[in-house]
């Protein structure tokens, strides 16, 4: 959802690192479920998964969703009715992450098989329909974007875009859902999104002074909630601990010493992900040097189109399909 706010995408990087960071759990954030995908590693043989259903921990394994358990839940009150919660919605998204290892009707077959297995009536009937209200809002979201246009269409800080986005988006959520499920699977996002329209509209404020502006700033954060003040505060820190690892290597710090100064940060089991992580990026980045210095080659090689373009194949061949995908990124 956060794509529609521009000029917030520098702190999607702090809040990507914070739930990166803790064990694998409900979280309240639907911009981080890109970030989670971003992360996963991509595995070839994931058919079978879906036949097995990926509840069982072997078959996810075989997937993106390798090394997680089942996101989010179906939370039932005690008289059997669903109770709307952005669990729900995280349950949803943690098998519609697998779009692209499988078909769209495997993974909606996928979703309302996870529903039956989990529930009775009438929970089972009623999320069953949040969850294909949920699939036509999506839906919906393809068709709001090309009435809108690019988001890169406008200028950075053109505020009345940026709010008829937010508003045209808050509007669809309430099209196909119930107020109360839009309030329970957005509501955290929707606050967050009014505080950065509210800060941009101080920064952008011509008429005010610097220690005007951070007075402002400063009272529209404590109008927060306190889960949110605790996020931003987290990120923050977050924020800061990258900027000195980052500083540390630019003056050639070994990576224990950068590890260490993880631990010290976050502890010893967040530090070793990191680590872990740095270690796949760092992978992931010489094996696509190592392929776009091979594709230039064959480019500037006297081979015929027809040649090269089979050569290049061959090289895009030592990806898997899911990371094929990605290339395109750097090509």
């Amino acid at each position: 959802m956060r794509y529609f706010l521009i000029a917030v995408s520098g702190l999607c990087v702090a809040g990507a690192a914070y739930f990166f960071l803790q064990p694998v759990q409900v979280t309240q954030l639907s911009a981080l479920e890109e970030t989670r995908q971003q992360f996963a590693q991509r595995v070839a043989d994931a058919s079978q998964s879906l036949q097995d259903g990926l509840h069982d921990a072997a078959a996810r394994e075989k997937t993106s969703l390798k090394g997680t358990d089942i996101d989010g839940a179906y939370p039932v009150g005690p008289d059997g009715h669903l109770l709307l919660n952005v669990s729900i919605k995280e349950r949803f998204e943690y098998f519609l992450s697998t779009l692209g290892e499988f078909s769209l009707d495997e993974v909606l077959a996928l979703v309302r098989d996870d529903i039956s297995r989990e529930l009775q009536e009438p929970a089972r009937s009623e999320a069953l329909k949040l969850f294909e209200d949920y699939i036509a809002y999506k839906r919906s979201l393809v068709e709001l974007e090309k009435q809108l246009g690019s988001a890169a269409s406008f200028e950075q800080y053109d505020m009345s875009n940026m709010r008829l986005r937010l508003d045209q988006l808050r509007n669809k959520r309430r099209e196909y859902l119930s107020a109360e499920a839009a309030d329970a699977f957005f509501g955290f996002d929707e606050t967050y999104d009014d505080f950065m329209l509210g800060k941009l509209d101080i920064m952008n404020n011509p008429q005010l002074t610097a220690d005007e502006k951070a007075a402002q700033i400063s009272m529209l954060e404590n109008q927060l909630p306190a889960q949110l003040q605790d996020m931003r505060s987290e990120t923050e820190r977050i924020s800061q601990v990258f900027a000195q690892t980052e500083k540390m290597k630019q003056q050639g710090a070994t990576a224990e010493e950068v590890y260490a100064q993880n631990t010290a940060a976050f502890g010893s089991e967040a530090a070793a992900r990191i680590a872990t992580l740095e270690n796949q990026r760092a992978q992931w980045q010489q094996r696509i040097d190592t392929y776009l210095a091979a594709k230039k080659a064959v480019e500037e090689s006297q081979r015929s189109e027809t040649q090269k373009q089979q050569a290049i194949e061959q090289l895009r061949a030592a990806f898997t399909p899911q990371e094929q995908l990605r290339l395109a990124a750097y090509e």
